[in-house]
């Protein structure tokens, strides 16, 4: 249902510049939320349309692994959660 690439580069050119997920079957519910290596929250969003552009509190942040977190519930199995974890990679 859902695919996630391990490395974006939000380096100002028009490729690869959100790190967002790629959507298979239509879903009803999502919360996307990228932590740094401390556990603080860096960004949230409730909509699937809305990716992650490699900034904290509009300052850009720094190369480096990063961990997503995703809860969602899609049409493939109604009404049950499924949740993806991992790592993402933010090169310049």
């Amino acid at each position: 249902t859902v695919y996630i690439p391990n490395t974006f580069t939000p380096d100002g050119n028009e490729f690869n510049g959100i790190f967002d997920a790629v959507i298979y079957l239509p879903v009803y519910e999502w919360k996307f939320q990228i932590f740094n290596r401390w556990g603080e929250l860096l960004f949230s969003s409730d909509d699937p349309e809305l990716g992650w552009d490699g900034t904290y509190n509009g300052e850009i942040v720094k190369d480096d692994t990063y961990t997503y977190k995703l809860t969602y519930k899609s049409c493939e199995d109604i009404n049950k959660e499924q949740l993806i974890t991992g790592h993402v990679n933010l090169l310049r």
